[in-house]
């Protein structure tokens, strides 16, 4: 029988082209914004909706293990620009362009620097015209 569940260690993080299999602990958060549409009319229940939605990532991963991923991070986050980014996981997961908000670089002196990340959704990936 196969099994009804996705493990941690199949899901796939990319930044642009290059896979981040450095990645440790990835996490996806999507919130949407609730707007009370509460009327008289409800029988005295609080109604909600959604409205705008946020969608963060945050990962951890060993710097320089994956070659330019690293430093396309710092670089995205010193100067203001976006990556593309994409989290998979098992037919679930975020894609789209990103700022990155956070880099907190861990320096332990027995084991390898890593730094963990976070990233924004600004944007959808904008799709090649078909020919």
């Amino acid at each position: 029988m196969a099994n009804k569940f996705v493990l941690g260690k199949d899901g796939v993080l990319t930044i642009g082209e290059t896979e981040v299999t450095s990645a440790k602990d990835v996490t996806i958060s999507i919130e949407a914004n609730e707007i009370d549409v509460t009327t008289r009319g409800n029988d005295g229940w609080k109604a909600v909706a959604t409205s705008l939605k946020e969608g963060t990532i945050e990962w951890e991963m060993v710097v320089g293990a994956d070659g330019d991923a690293t430093s396309s991070c710092y670089a995205a986050l010193i100067n203001n620009t976006q990556l593309t980014i994409t989290v998979s996981s098992g037919g679930v997961g975020l894609s789209g362009n990103f700022v990155i908000t956070s880099i907190v670089q861990n320096e332990p002196i027995g084991d390898a620097i890593t730094a963990k990340v976070t990233a924004k959704y600004t944007s959808a990936v904008e799709s090649e015209p078909e020919a």
